[in-house]
C-alpha cells in the first residue's frame, strides 16, 4: 500500500511541475493535439435515453496532463460512462484518456484526478487531502440494454442510468479503502464512534466532514 501512496504522490509532484501552454496560440494547440491524442468519441446511439455526460455542455477546464503540461481554458465534458474527457478542436469532438494522457481536470471548481488504486483505475473526484487522509470520489453511468417486448408487453428502451458513488480513502501509511455502501461505511468508520466523529451517510459532506475531524484528531 506504501508504494501505491508514493506512486500517487509521484503524481501529483510532476503534475504541479508541469508548464502552462498558451491554449490562444493555435500552433501550440495543434502541437499538443498532434503529441497527445488523436482518439474521436464513439458515435452516440440515438435511440439511447440519457446521457453518459457529467453535463451535456462543453465547459472550460484546465486540463493537466501527464507529458505535454497544462493547458486552460480548454472546452470540455467528462464522459461518466466511458471515464474519459470530450474536448473541441477545430470544431471536432476528441477524446482524452485518464491515465494515459490527463492527470488531472478542473472543471466549474471541482478537481478530477487521475488514481490507481482497489484494482481500480481512472478519474475521481477529490473531496478532501489532507496530511493524515484522503478522500476521493468515483462517479459512474451505466448503459442499462434494450429489454425487447412481447406480446402486449412494450419494449423498454436502451438508456443510461447514474450508479451509486463510491469512495476512496488513503491515509498517510498508503493503506487504501474502498467504500461503496453504508454497510462498508459503517465498517470502516467504527474505530472512531466513541468520539461521534462518523458519517451516518455516504455523500461529499459527511466524507469530507469526517475526513476533515480525522486530520484535526491526529
Amino acid at each position: 500500500m506504501k508504494i501505491l501512496y508514493i506512486f500517487i504522490l509521484s503524481l501529483i509532484a510532476s503534475v504541479s511541475s508541469a508548464q502552462v501552454i498558451d491554449t490562444s496560440d493555435p500552433q501550440l494547440m495543434d502541437n499538443w493535439i498532434n503529441e497527445l491524442n488523436n482518439t474521436r468519441p464513439d458515435t452516440p446511439m440515438e435511440t439511447v435515453i440519457g446521457s453518459p455526460f457529467l453535463n451535456d455542455k462543453f465547459e472550460k477546464a484546465t486540463i493537466k496532463t501527464r507529458t505535454q503540461g497544462e493547458f486552460q481554458g480548454i472546452p470540455i465534458r467528462y464522459n461518466l460512462h466511458q471515464d474519459h474527457i470530450e474536448y473541441i478542436n477545430n470544431g471536432e469532438v476528441m477524446v482524452l484518456f485518464f491515465g494515459a494522457q490527463v492527470m488531472e481536470a478542473h472543471l466549474n471548481g471541482v478537481i478530477y484526478k487521475y488514481l490507481e488504486a482497489s484494482g481500480q483505475k481512472g478519474g475521481y473526484q477529490v473531496i478532501y487531502e489532507g496530511e493524515q487522509v484522503s478522500v476521493y470520489k468515483k462517479q459512474a453511468i451505466m448503459l442499462l440494454p434494450e429489454k425487447t417486448g412481447y406480446g402486449t408487453v412494450r419494449t423498454i428502451e436502451a438508456r443510461y442510468k447514474k450508479a451509486p458513488d463510491s469512495y476512496l480513502i488513503i491515509d498517510a501509511s498508503g493503506k487504501v479503502t474502498s467504500i461503496k455502501n453504508k454497510k462498508e461505511l459503517n465498517s470502516f468508520t467504527k474505530p472512531y464512534r466513541k468520539d461521534g466523529s462518523v458519517p451516518k451517510s455516504l455523500d461529499d459532506s459527511s466524507m469530507l466532514a469526517f475526513a476533515q475531524r480525522l486530520d484535526q484528531n491526529d
